[in-house]
């Protein structure tokens, strides 16, 4: 990619990192509903599940280093250090990491959620809760877009590295 491209590229999918990391927070903090099933009252809310709790934390984690990265980089533009480049780099794998963990955690707890795991005797409560289960696939569906876009992020920083170094 040419020099004047790539910052471009990455300003932008900083933005878009950030972005769907917010909605995620958003959706996910007003993700509950209450219900009665067979004359029990039934509550459920993001906070009930580690797995939901974390995707929300990473991804206020994420907005919050998608952000300082994206200052970094505007800051220093094209006249980066090569010791710049490795932070930008370490930045952006720490935001790869902690998506790739939050997303797959809270991939299979909804998974769980919608199917149950009958071998284990759970039960699906989807059928019960639509409303929480449409907001929470929806956040996930928002922070898998945010890891993709932390993923390539990652590797344009990893090749702007080794042409630093070159």
């Amino acid at each position: 990619m040419s020099n004047m491209i790539l910052p471009k590229v990455q300003a932008l999918l900083r933005v878009v990192a950030a972005a769907f990391a917010v909605a995620t927070v958003a959706i996910l903090l007003t993700s509950k509903q209450q219900v009665l099933v067979y004359g029990i009252p039934l509550k459920v809310q993001y906070s009930y599940s580690p797995a939901f709790k974390l995707l929300a934390y990473a991804d206020g984690v994420v907005c919050g280093l998608s952000a300082l990265s994206l200052i970094l980089t505007c800051l220093l533009g094209s006249g980066l250090k090569p010791g710049s480049y490795f932070t930008v780099f370490l930045l952006d794998l720490i935001m790869a990491l902690l998506m790739t963990s939050s997303c797959s955690a809270a991939i299979r707890e909804g998974y769980i959620a919608k199917y149950g795991a009958d071998h284990m005797g759970w039960m699906a409560i989807c059928p019960n809760v639509p409303d929480f289960c449409n907001k929470i696939t929806v956040s996930i569906a928002l922070s898998c877009i945010s890891l993709v876009s932390c993923f390539v992020l990652t590797v344009i920083s990893a090749h702007a590295l080794m042409i630093s170094k070159a």
